[in-house]
């Protein structure tokens, strides 16, 4: 696994918490995506970066980054799911921002309803080439790539304040 750049800590208190989740199952089209965090983690192995926010805030020392490895996304899909919210879960109640590093857009699901039961005011800004916001014939869950939004926004489990969708394709 790699550190980063040296950003990467070995702490039980930390700000941010990297978390991978190797997930394309509910891919419609290509599989993939699921070697997401291990590419990820492989091109960030350089310290050729700029450790300084806009805020001056040097992520290397004025903050601890942790990265807690990847979710178990083998089998069922609802107990893949049901890990993927714990681990959230388990990020935010130790006060800590979870960095998510995925997999397919369904993964979405799973963070926002840990999302929302920590942030019972939740409010989504959503940026995407597509707006993911619209059911679709062929898909017969909402828990798909494809709705990433609309499975927040129709959930009964993700009592969601507003979402905003700002999608681009040039």
């Amino acid at each position: 696994m790699t550190d980063f750049g040296g950003a990467i800590q070995r702490s039980r208190k930390f700000n941010l918490a990297i978390i991978g989740v190797p997930f394309d199952e509910k891919s419609s089209f290509l599989k993939g995506a699921a070697g997401g965090p291990a590419a990820i983690r492989a091109a960030s192995t350089g310290r050729v970066r700029n450790p300084f926010t806009e805020l001056g805030v040097d992520l290397e020392h004025d903050t601890v980054i942790v990265d807690v490895g990847d979710v178990d996304t083998s089998g069922d899909v609802d107990k893949t799911f049901g890990r993927i919210e714990a681990a959230v879960l388990d990020i935010l109640k130790k006060k800590g921002k979870p960095i998510i590093l995925g997999g397919d857009h369904s993964i979405t699901y799973p963070v926002l309803k840990a999302m929302a039961k920590h942030y019972p005011d939740l409010d989504i800004l959503h940026f995407d080439a597509h707006p993911d916001h619209a059911f679709c014939p062929y898909f017969s869950t909402l828990k798909t790539h494809a709705l990433a939004c609309s499975s927040a926004c129709m959930s009964d489990y993700i009592p969601v304040q507003c979402v905003w969708v700002v999608h681009h394709q040039s």
